[in-house]
Parts: structure tokens; C-alpha cells; sequence
């Protein structure tokens, strides 16, 4: 079904910026990942392209809650030359659920801001976008990414995060890659049981081979920081549904290899 989309004028904000520490998260140029546009009416389905104590699980569908009418439009935060554009919903069914699921969003986009650019923006410039990745009528998930430059840097930096939310129940979803990271971990560095979403075989050989030569214990320790949670964390990796049990993971690996790999994987298929 078809909606027409409500053009909302982009509020253009400055935030201030309290935390001293930087985390700076993996990223890379040039992966295709078939994801939507910027400002949309929101759709069913997704494809390649958090956890707090009441937070529901991703992967287990549910269809009571439609929200046939929700929209989303681009809001603006900013830190020197650096411009993130992050999605807000208007037109859900509850306006409360709908509240709080932009609450989420902004302060998603804020600690992004603040994890990586501690309030200044480093000397980089560039702006982020962000595109809807997943959509049922029960979970939404976004990813923001954009590629920033610097005189002082040889190399562009291709930034990104990403945010799942549970559309029934108003707040922020999550992934099951946090609690199950050990079991991910080993089924990642066996080098079978997942594929890996890139636009070259030679990259993707790549990918795999640092992959499986890490540790089960690096890999677990990165996997068990992924995604934002109301708790503040910083994230080492980002995770968004794919399907029911399938899920996209954002790995970071070296620059000369990508910056990031996408990990695709199915719970049901963890050793």
C-alpha cells in the first residue's frame, strides 16, 4: 500500500556534547547493500545492508500492531562540519509508543556523536544519512552511514550505527547477538554456517580469512558490545535482522580489507 508522504522541514540543531571518551567505530566505501532512501513512507521487508531489561527480541514475528500510516523524516544534529541526518516516525497508531521510539532514535544518534567525536569534530567533515534496512509490522531498524574526510587523514572514513525498534511495544529492540556471543563467536571463526555480504570474492576471502584467525575470545568480546543499549555502552559492532533467525552483523576488520565485514548468519545455525 502506497501512503502519501508528509514532507516535514528538517530542524537543523546543535547539541553540546558532554562526554570526553571516543570509540571510533569500524567502516569502509563501496558496499552494496540494497537499502531504502533517506526520507520514506515505511515499507514491509528489508535486506543487507540495544538491549535493555524490557527490550523484546528481534527474529520472532509478530503482526498485531500495523502502523499502516507511519512515516519517517530526517532531523539534524551536528558537531563542527559534520552533519548526521537520523530518522524520526510521525503518523504511528500510539502516539505515546511513537514518542518513545523517537526518544530512542535521538539518543541513539547522540551517542554516536559523542562516542566518536568527543564534541569536536576532529578535524573531519561529511554527512550522514540514514536508510531503512528492515521493516515488518512489528520491528523497524535503521542504519545512518555517510563518509567523512579530512586533510590530515590519507583515507576517507565511512562512519555508521545502527538502531532496531519494536514498533508493538514502543521501545528498543535488540538482536540476539549480545547473549548468544560466545556461540556466534565460534561458528564465526570456524569459517562455516555464515555468508558474507560484499561486493568482490577476493575481498570476501579476505574477510573470512582474518575472520577465522582471530580468537574465539576476540570475537566473542566484540560481539558482546554490539548495538546501542539504554545503558550507554560503546558499541565494537552493530547487528540488524535480515529475516526471521537471519541476521546482518557490522564486524570491524582491518582498512586494507574493507574497514567492516557484513556477517550473515542464522541463529538456528550457531554451533
Amino acid at each position: 500500500m502506497e501512503e502519501q508522504q508528509e514532507k516535514k522541514p528538517m530542524n537543523k540543531k546543535k547539541i553540546w556534547i558532554p562526554i570526553a571518551a571516543a570509540v571510533a567505530v569500524a567502516a569502509a566505501v563501496g558496499i552494496a547493500i540494497g537499502i531504502a532512501s533517506c526520507s520514506q513512507t515505511v515499507t514491509e521487508g528489508g535486506g543487507p545492508a540495544s538491549s535493555g531489561a524490557e527490550s523484546a527480541v528481534l527474529g520472532e514475528e509478530d503482526w498485531m500492531d500495523d502502523n499502516a500510516n507511519l512515516t519517517v523524516s530526517p532531523e539534524i544534529l551536528t558537531v563542527g562540519q559534520i552533519t548526521l541526518h537520523y530518522p524520526v516516525l510521525s503518523h504511528m497508531d500510539v502516539p505515546e509508543k511513537q514518542e518513545a521510539l523517537n526518544a530512542v532514535l535521538l539518543q541513539d544518534a547522540q551517542a554516536f556523536l559523542e562516542q566518536n567525536f568527543a564534541g569536536s569534530d576532529g578535524g573531519f567533515s561529511g554527512v550522514l544519512d540514514f536508510s531503512q534496512v528492515y521493516r515488518t509490522r512489528q520491528y523497524l531498524s535503521f542504519i545512518c552511514m555517510g563518509t567523512l574526510v579530512s586533510e590530515s587523514s590519507p583515507y576517507p572514513r565511512v562512519v555508521y550505527y545502527v538502531t532496531n525498534l519494536d514498533l508493538q511495544t514502543g521501545k528498543r529492540a535488540e538482536t540476539p547477538v549480545r547473549g548468544q556471543a560466545q556461540a556466534l563467536a565460534e561458528t564465526i571463526r570456524s569459517g562455516e554456517g555464515y555468508g558474507i555480504l560484499t561486493t568482490s570474492q577476493e575481498t570476501m576471502q579476505a574477510q573470512k580469512a582474518y575472520l577465522t584467525g582471530l580468537s574465539q575470545e576476540e570475537i566473542a568480546a566484540t560481539l558482546a558490545q554490539c548495538n546501542f543499549t539504554e545503558e550507554g555502552d560503546s558499541p565494537l559492532c552493530f547487528s540488524y535482522p535480515l529475516g526471521q533467525d537471519n541476521f546482518a552483523i557490522y564486524y570491524p576488520v582491518p582498512h586494507s580489507m574493507g574497514d567492516y565485514a557484513i556477517i550473515q548468519i542464522r541463529t538456528d545455525g550457531i554451533q
